[in-house]
């Protein structure tokens, strides 16, 4: 298989921003915590990796079921 290389492209900057718009990781306190809907713990590891690296906040997550809905409820620790 054969690749054309491209020369002087600028790489655009990462999009970020859907993490924070989607999930109030940025708005817990310690102690708080909200709940996805069907959604796994792992899953939701890159976006809870994007939110410790960036306020160093430690979070826990775990596996919860609502009116016969699983998902996973997120806590912050520190």
């Amino acid at each position: 298989m054969k690749f054309d290389i491209t020369k002087g492209l600028r790489i655009p900057p990462a999009d970020n921003s859907k993490w924070g718009k989607k999930y109030p990781f940025d708005q817990l306190e310690i102690g708080d915590s909200f709940w996805i809907p069907r959604k796994a713990a792992s899953e939701m590891s890159g976006s809870i990796r994007y939110w410790k690296k960036r306020l160093g906040h430690s979070y826990t997550t775990r596996k919860e079921v609502r009116a016969d809905v699983p998902g996973v409820r997120i806590w912050r620790k520190e």
